[in-house]
């Protein structure tokens, strides 16, 4: 066309199709002319005019299911120069008699990060083939990938003739962990510094150590507490707590797995004026304020209790004491005083 040589394209054999199929490809091996769209029509074809020119192949979609033993095509591809190849290219595809098999219907999985899952489906008398979505032209070698971040898959069935379903709904391996901790906090109570922590999902989960430290990154635990096996709310209480307290979790799988939490820490706060012991220095009479209920003990520097008694008394005869320095501790609260 217009004194320019037309293009050429040169295609190759179509795969055969199955009946019921609603697209083939045509291959090209070769083009002249530098040819940038094409036109492709035929009975039972949905007709391409001047549509860009893929990588081969090219695929040719279908208005109906294919029928019959082939579908006969013409194939034109044109320059930039509006040049159209002449002769056109005439092709066909031949139809198996045989349908394709239905869609097979997939089952979604779990897995814990790092192991294998296996993929599932139903539907399939012939051969099950599975695909990664992320790379969805390349079959997978086995059911059996190997998971460390969600990954979505489909199926196809392939029956006689070769015939490939229909892909199958997409399913998801999702990443399980062990236990899921939603939450893990700590609080001062009258009782010591008390722990919560809530799990939204528990797998193989043997349960926790707990953990405090001073924060020099020495651990001492200080008790293991079972795993319920689900979902769950956990308490612990460190009844003599240090000031301040950090603490961790060790979860523990019955395959001994371990998994460390974050850290959290519990400040005693000081005494805000709500425990108050006078006069200080005292000789014989501590008068005592504080809204704590309970005992009181007062400590020597050896950490022994000298004297202990309800706190409602307010007053305590301090008069049997040696000469030194004490504390007086109501529950969590505690003050120095000087017997003299």
């Amino acid at each position: 066309g217009n004194g320019n040589a037309d293009p050429t394209v040169t295609t190759s054999a179509s795969s055969a199709i199955c009946a019921g199929a609603t697209s083939f490809t045509t291959p090209y091996t070769a083009t002249t002319g530098m040819p940038t769209t094409y036109s492709i029509s035929g009975t039972g074809i949905t007709p391409v005019t001047n549509g860009a020119l893929p990588v081969t192949p090219i695929t040719v979609n279908l208005s109906s299911g294919a029928s019959g033993s082939s579908i006969s095509y013409t194939l034109t591809v044109r320059n930039a120069n509006t040049c159209t190849s002449n002769p056109a290219t005439m092709g066909s595809v031949t139809v198996n008699t045989t349908s394709a098999p239905t869609a097979p219907m997939a089952t979604p999985s779990g897995v814990t990060s790092g192991n294998t899952t296996t993929l599932t489906a139903s539907g399939c008398s012939g051969t099950l083939i599975w695909y990664d979505n992320a790379n969805p032209t390349v079959a997978l070698p086995n059911n059996t990938p190997t998971i460390t971040s969600s990954r979505t898959f489909f199926a196809r069935c392939t029956g006689s003739n070769s015939c490939v379903s229909a892909p199958s709904s997409n399913v998801t391996a999702s990443v399980v962990l062990p236990v899921e901790l939603m939450r893990f906090e700590g609080k001062n109570t009258e009782g010591g510094n008390l722990l919560t922590w809530i799990t939204a999902s528990e797998i193989n989960n043997k349960g926790f150590y707990v953990e405090r430290s001073t924060g020099n990154g020495d651990w001492k635990a200080l008790g293991f507490v079972k795993g319920k096996g689900q979902g769950s709310i956990y308490q612990f209480m460190d009844k003599k707590p240090l000031n301040p307290s950090y603490y961790r979790l060790w979860q523990m799988d019955n395959d001994d797995k371990e998994t460390l939490s974050k850290v959290i820490s519990i400040e005693i706060k000081g005494n805000d004026n709500r425990l108050k012991a006078y006069p200080n220095p005292v000789s014989d009479v501590l008068t005592i304020e504080t809204e704590a209920t309970g005992d009181y003990h007062i400590i020597n520097i050896l950490g022994q209790i000298i004297l202990r008694g309800p706190v409602s008394t307010q007053q305590i005869d301090v008069s049997v004491l040696s000469q030194g320095n004490y504390v007086l501790k109501v529950g969590i609260e505690q003050v120095k005083f000087i017997k003299q």
